[in-house]
């Protein structure tokens, strides 16, 4: 089966963007591909592929689907397509090169795609609220494109239905996934990380304002907030990012601002964290970052927010969203008792290892082929 990822023009498709979408979109690739399918991967602008296993990049207008020209990356872990031939197939037969087309929360795109590949499977993937504001006939409209769509919760499945009237049964929910052999073993010398953009709505100032309450357990504790204010571009700090280092600095705790850092780094500084915090103020839908600080066999806390507890199923400390107290006392929960922070790492553990991205492959394709 040849399967085509179509990821944002603005996601550029280097290792350095950590984007959660691009990233579901490579993962998924990587496990299909170990089954013998083959993929590309669609998607970025203005640079040249620097993905791991990629060869080649091209830049071509596809029909204007997206009204610019988008960058194409050949992946070769297994069997790959032939770019040139497809890129250079003539409208009318470029179909017959894709049995499975993937639009990764692009409900716009449908219909050019559809034009594009008369003859292909055509999935919406949804990772975030889409639509917003739109009419629901306009949006069943946009939606009618597409022969099934794929939500990466179910918070995200139960909001697409009933604000688009969507049926039900044309939606599939499939949770995200991990890679668990990423993840290495190492002394836990951190005890507290997070990881995430450093926005108002991930939450990471509550992580800092929950330090305050902890106070007595002394100045020895190491904290780390690894990321930027967005996946990749500027250096730059936000303002908000300026308020967090401030509010860093009243601290009597070491506090480290890491910036950001690619998956495999990300995985090294989870491997030696005792306790991941997940703070999100937002109805977070499925962040990454909840299998992979639990397959590094960090403790986890999270909060009670869009499709944060389905992914946790008690394999976490869930907390009321944007409550600085709460967190503290999870926490201190976590810091002062190792049994219970090993029995949490334990049980998550097991959770992230039975979400490997080939199970997540498989459900993908299965709800695709309906």
């Amino acid at each position: 089966m040849f399967i085509i990822h179509f990821v944002s023009p603005s996601d550029p498709l280097t290792l350095e963007n950590g984007s959660a979408i691009l990233t579901v979109a490579r993962s998924l690739a990587d496990a299909a591909i170990e089954q013998r399918h083959e993929c590309l991967i669609v998607g970025g602008e203005g640079q040249p592929v620097t993905i791991e296993n990629a060869i080649g990049w091209s830049q071509r207008p596809l029909d204007g689907i997206f009204g610019r020209a988008v960058t194409a990356s050949r992946w070769t872990i297994g069997a790959s397509p032939d770019y040139r031939r497809l890129g250079s197939a003539p409208r009318s037969s470029i179909g017959q090169y894709a049995d499975l087309v993937i639009a990764h929360n692009q409900p716009w795109t449908g219909a050019a795609l559809r034009r594009l590949f008369p003859r292909s499977r055509l999935v919406l993937y949804v990772h975030n609220r889409i639509l917003n504001g739109v009419r629901a006939r306009i949006a069943q409209r946009r939606l009618a494109d597409f022969d099934h769509v794929i939500c990466v919760s179910n918070y995200i499945r139960d909001d697409l239905v009933k604000r688009t009237g969507i049926p039900a049964g044309k939606t599939t929910t499939v949770l995200n996934g991990v890679n668990p052999l990423r993840f290495p073993n190492r002394d836990r010398a951190i005890d507290i990380t997070f990881v995430g953009r450093m926005s108002e709505e991930k939450g990471p100032h509550v992580l800092l304002e929950s330090l305050e309450y902890l106070g007595d357990l002394g100045s020895s504790l190491r904290i780390q907030l690894i990321g930027a204010s967005w996946f990749h571009g500027s250096e730059a700090l936000t303002d908000y990012e300026k308020r967090l280092r401030a509010l860093a600095g009243r601290l009597p705790q070491e506090v480290s601002f890491v910036g950001r850092q690619n998956p495999a780094e990300v995985a090294e500084h989870f491997a030696a964290t005792k306790v991941a915090v997940v703070p999100s103020i937002w109805p977070d839908p499925c962040p990454l970052t909840i299998y992979e600080a639990m397959a590094a066999g960090a403790a986890l806390v999270a909060t009670d927010t869009g499709g944060i507890p389905e992914l946790c199923e008690g394999a976490a400390v869930i907390i009321p969203r944007n409550d600085a107290q709460a967190l503290a006392k999870a926490l201190r929960s976590l810091l002062v008792n190792p049994k219970l922070t090993a029995k949490i790492a334990s049980t998550g553990r097991a959770r992230a290892r039975s979400r490997p991205w080939s199970t997540v492959w498989s459900e993908a394709l299965s709800a695709s082929v309906i």
